[in-house]
């Protein structure tokens, strides 16, 4: 065997081990980035149901009750407290991640769109007009037909990564139907 054959061989194993590594990241990087990203989802949901029932927990033991939700760890996406009219705190995050699939419980209502019920979130998950390949996952609890109003304290959008909430009953406030029907319960939600 001649010196130039053993260095023609070499440089064929490794341009065959170069090009299996790169197999295997090009493959596993995209599975790993879902997986990561369902696990987002899993934990943002839980979030949601832990300041669901605080809220509950508040208005059932009346006025004066609080609650505290500390760390509240939002890894991905962006937590939301809407006040006033919209009277609703959801969670949003765009990713390329499938994170629901198609069932006859949850079929699209629009062609695009799959919604899910749990408790009292809904489950949200639809494609991006403008990025083609992403998905926006939304969680989100509304208030309205539930009597409650809420009140936020401190920065209320856009909320990411590691924070407190205080979430506190203030009593029952005025009607917004003018004197007609059930009186909303004023719910404070103060961000620390």
């Amino acid at each position: 065997m001649k010196k130039g054959d053993i260095w023609i061989a070499t440089v064929i194993y490794i341009a065959i081990g170069v090009i299996t590594l790169t197999l295997i990241v090009t493959a596993g990087v995209p599975l790993i980035n879902d997986m990561r990203d369902r696990n987002t989802f899993v934990q943002s949901k839980e979030v949601m149901h832990s300041i669901d029932e605080a809220i509950n927990t508040v208005v059932s033991d009346g006025p004066g009750s609080r609650r505290a939700l500390n760390p509240v760890i939002i890894k991905k996406g962006e937590l939301t407290i809407l006040t006033g009219d919209k009277n609703q705190i959801y969670w949003q995050m765009q990713t390329k991640a499938k994170i629901q699939e198609i069932s006859p419980t949850n079929l699209p209502t629009d062609g695009k769109a799959i919604i899910i019920r749990e408790k009292n979130l809904d489950i949200i998950e639809h494609s991006d007009k403008l990025l083609v390949d992403y998905f926006i996952i939304k969680i989100s609890s509304d208030y309205s037909d539930r009597h409650i109003r809420l009140i936020s304290e401190g920065e209320s959008s856009k909320l990411t990564g590691k924070f407190g909430l205080i979430i506190s009953n203030e009593g029952i406030g005025e009607s917004d139907t003018g004197g007609v029907g059930q009186l909303p319960v004023n719910i404070k939600i103060k961000v620390i």
